[in-house]
């Protein structure tokens, strides 16, 4: 299943598109529609959707500028317009397809099947990545290289309570309450960290698993850390969040150990 949005500022073609996808593409999940480009870049950057059917004229921009402005990785692309004078951009972008309208169904479900194809090949390769760095956490002895402004520093996994974006920088928060401050952003050691002990809560935060207390309703739901910080979640993420934490080694020994 692709999660998707709509970003198309005519009332009449947001219409008919959602109820073609409902009958015609069983395998797409509509999350969200907006009409103009500055939420569009909002909402891809909240919802970090699969693919987006994107209109070429929002108004004063268009969609070139709304892929050009996203925070978030870029979504698969299908491109639709009125207009048959935007191909080359189109296919500059790496769009998907480029569909004018009206939108014929058949000319749809071919975009969606070449949309799902590219999204199942981009699955399998992030698994196989995932993998991949497992397996190096493993053999370099659950270690992190951290880039700081004073050169490397070489950081112990078990040690990570949490990590928070600052900017464009990323400050690493110790078990023993020392603060380092990384020169790069989250994503950079997001990818770097085993998802099995850490998760990214939202675009500020990822936790050590190992050293969360409980996840709790009051104000939204936050999660409570075992130094006494409150790190929120999104609520998207919550029920992703529950079965990391059920998941995680540490966290099933503790359980056990309660057990017996």
């Amino acid at each position: 299943m692709m999660r998707a949005i709509i970003v198309e500022d005519e009332a009449a073609a947001t219409e008919v598109l959602v109820r073609f996808l409902r009958i015609y593409c069983p395998n797409i999940e509509l999350i969200g529609k907006t009409a103009t480009g500055n939420e569009a870049i909002e909402m891809i950057n909240y919802t970090n959707p699969d693919l987006v059917f994107l209109d070429v004229r929002l108004g004063e921009m268009t969609g070139f500028d709304v892929l050009n402005a996203i925070d978030a990785p870029i979504p698969l692309v299908i491109f639709t317009t009125a207009f048959n004078d935007f191909a080359i951009q189109a296919i500059r972008h790496s769009a998907i397809d480029y569909l004018q309208k009206p939108i014929n169904p058949a000319e749809l479900m071919g975009a969606v099947l070449r949309a799902q194809t590219r999204f199942d090949e981009i699955i399998s390769s992030r698994l196989t990545a995932e993998a991949l760095r497992v397996q190096q956490n493993v053999k370099t002895a659950g270690r992190i290289a951290v880039s700081t402004y004073d050169g490397q520093v070489v950081l112990k996994l078990q040690d990570i309570v949490r990590l928070e974006a600052d900017s464009n920088y990323t400050n690493f928060h110790m078990k023993d309450g020392n603060r380092v401050m990384a020169s790069k952003g989250l994503k950079e050691y997001e990818e770097q960290l085993p998802r099995t002990h850490f998760f990214r809560t939202h675009q500020s935060h990822i936790v050590n698993l190992n050293y969360v207390i409980s996840l709790m309703k009051e104000d939204g739901g936050y999660i409570l850390m075992e130094d006494g910080t409150q790190i929120y979640i999104a609520r998207r993420r919550k029920d992703e969040f529950l079965a990391a934490l059920a998941g995680s080694p540490a966290k099933s020994n503790k359980k056990n150990k309660q057990d017996q």
